[in-house]
């Protein structure tokens, strides 16, 4: 352990840096180690932020022998697309302010390209990558009524400014730093981010009472025409015998119309009520189920008669409720159906979620999906869960699947859910789509079939009620 020289030596030019027997004096701390897609995920994050931050310098990253980045010396343009994928090179728009005190450069995202999950926000001072909750706050803020609220946009934003203005002591990683004028960096780079936005006239087209993770797959479905009844849109059968909790729910829901008929003159003499915590009780009587046929009212609800009034349906938010529940308890029962896809599509993902999608291609392909390698980062997809719609989305919820892995999530339910979530909104009947009599009965059968039938999974409500007390006061009103 002693220097026994120290002379100039003959390299090759650049640095190589090498970390071995980690815990070789301290081994107990292995054990709070995470698992090795997530630690990797970790180390990935620390190069990215430092190849970002320096696009003049080439960078070469691998793991496990293989190249995973090949970064030349570059532009940050340039380096943002090495770094994140060929795609983006469409995503960015650049942003230049410049005043006697601060310089803010870099680029963001278009709006319609922001995604529902983080990752791909950077900022840096000086070159120096920090996190800042409340300057994040000011970018999302410049997005206003251009995105929803759960969205995160792409950005890689430098600020320069004179050090003295800053305190980089605030956090042992330095990754936490104060401004002396917060409040005027908050409103330059909201400035900053805004003016580009505008001089770009990027506005999107959004509804803002869909999900946005599965938005632009909502978009590409429903221009498709609607060849078959909502009922077969699920895990192949609608009603498959081994569900037997959706089959019980169904089975008491059906009941009441054993031995009615369609007679105008008969007395109800039973009557079914459902109970929720959201929305109380609803006593639905049955020969008014059985006599009055149910309509349609706007292309978007449903409505029906009940003992106590009306029931008024949103069809989009039932049918999401219906098919939500099928496909989570298809992927937690293993009984998920897949569809073989006409033409084969192709993604592109960067080196890192590339190395943790092949880790893990057994369980996604468990979820009904049936995805390969295919070289160079990319990989093919065959077939995808019955009822899932690919348009523009897919990337996006493959990304999705392998970031909540990365957190140590494992598949978990919550993963489950939200691709269940994403197939729901990707296939489900939207509001506009005309409905005949058998298919608006059958929808009204397999929501009450559902253990939950009186709030979507997006929160919206289901169906509402209108009292008949209610519905006479109007009448009798002087208002």
């Amino acid at each position: 352990s002693k220097v026994i020289s120290q002379e100039p030596c003959s390299t090759m030019v650049g640095s190589s840096i090498q970390v071995k027997n980690l815990f070789y004096n301290v081994p107990a701390r292995r054990k709070f180690l995470k698992s090795d897609p997530t630690e990797l995920k970790h180390i990935c994050d620390e190069f990215i932020r430092v190849a970002m931050a320096h696009p003049e310098i080439h960078f070469s990253f691998y793991h496990n022998e293989q190249e995973m980045y090949h970064l030349p010396s570059s532009n940050l343009r340039q380096r943002i697309v090495g770094i994140l994928g060929k795609s983006y090179n469409e995503k960015l728009v650049p942003v230049e302010e410049t005043s006697d005190w601060i310089v803010i450069d870099g680029y963001v995202g278009k709006a319609e390209y922001a995604k529902r999950t983080k990752g791909e926000q950077f900022i840096f001072v000086n070159k120096r990558y920090i996190r800042s909750n409340y300057l994040n706050h000011a970018i999302r803020t410049a997005y206003e009524d251009l995105m929803s609220k759960e969205s995160y946009p792409l950005y890689v934003i430098f600020i320069k400014m004179d050090p003295s203005k800053i305190d980089i002591n605030v956090h042992p990683t330095k990754q936490e730093i104060k401004f002396d004028e917060e409040r005027l960096i908050y409103n330059y780079i909201r400035v900053a981010v805004r003016h580009a936005i505008g001089k770009y006239t990027l506005t999107p087209v959004i509804d803002f009472e869909t999900d946005a993770m599965a938005q632009s797959m909502m978009q590409g479905s429903s221009k498709a025409p609607r060849t078959e009844s909502f009922a077969s849109a699920g895990f192949g059968k609608p009603q498959n015998p081994d569900h037997k909790r959706l089959k019980d729910n169904q089975r008491e829901w059906q009941s009441i119309y054993e031995g009615l008929h369609d007679t105008a003159s008969e007395t109800p003499k039973e009557s079914i009520t459902l109970e929720s915590n959201v929305s109380g009780s609803i006593d639905i009587e049955e020969t008014a189920m059985s006599r009055k046929k149910p309509f349609q009212m706007q292309k978007s609800y449903i409505i029906t008669q009940i003992k106590s009034g009306l029931m008024f349906i949103d069809q989009q938010a039932a049918h999401e409720r219906i098919l939500y529940d099928r496909h989570l308890l298809g992927l937690e029962e293993g009984t998920v159906w897949s569809q073989t896809q006409l033409f084969s599509e192709t993604i592109e993902l960067d080196p890192g979620k590339a190395e943790v999608l092949i880790s893990i291609l057994d369980e996604i392909n468990r979820m009904g999906f049936e995805i390969d390698p295919f070289g160079n980062n990319a990989f093919i997809i065959r077939a995808l869960p019955v009822g899932f719609t690919s348009e523009l989305g897919l990337k996006s919820v493959i990304e999705g699947l392998i970031e909540n892995y990365q957190e140590n999530m494992a598949f978990s339910k919550e993963i489950y859910s939200r691709l269940a979530l994403t197939v729901a909104l990707s296939s489900c009947i939207k509001r506009g789509a005309v409905l005949e009599e058998a298919e608006m009965q059958d929808l009204i059968d397999q929501l009450f079939a559902c253990e939950t039938p009186f709030k979507s999974p997006t929160g919206r409500k289901c169906f509402v009620t209108m009292e008949l007390d209610d519905i006479k006061k109007r009448f009798t009103s002087d208002d």
